[in-house]
């Protein structure tokens, strides 16, 4: 009798997972064909927390005139807008034109442990008299200096 319903069991699971991929509205994503990289299924979901934060930490400590703020909010708005309003990934992905979600969220995590670095270097403090000096890399990795 318990050989029948594992078996039953065992056959009625497998039904459900591929009536889940055959009525997806739209595909599973299977592999980022990036090595190291694996599919994060709920990719939309964690970006869109992401962004939020991002927008949340960027207001905390940033004069609303500093550049980095500004272009920050702007490029996370834009791209919230898209995962909260496109419910396929494939178009998400297109529409924000930077490489799949799985790297956006890389991005996104990367961004979130600069905004720190930036809020304690207050480069909006800057006298607009100091001379910077900007460091150019070349591919062929040499370095110049002005």
């Amino acid at each position: 009798v318990c050989g029948c319903v594992c078996l039953w069991l065992f056959e009625m699971l497998g039904a459900f997972r591929r009536s889940a991929v055959l009525f997806s509205r739209y595909p599973v994503k299977t592999s980022t064909n990036i090595t190291g990289l694996e599919v994060v299924p709920n990719a939309q979901e964690v970006l869109g927390f992401l962004y939020n934060k991002t927008l949340k930490e960027i207001q905390d400590g940033f004069p609303e005139h500093d550049h980095y703020r500004k272009s920050v909010e702007k490029t996370t708005k834009h791209r919230l807008s898209i995962i909260e309003t496109e419910p396929d990934w494939r178009l998400c992905e297109e529409k924000i034109g930077r490489g799949q979600l799985e790297e956006l969220i890389q991005d996104a995590e990367d961004e979130l442990l600069l905004i720190p670095m930036m809020r304690k270097a207050k480069p909006w403090e800057v006298d607009e008299n100091e001379k910077v000096q900007v460091v150019y890399r070349h591919l062929d990795y040499k370095e110049r200096t002005e």
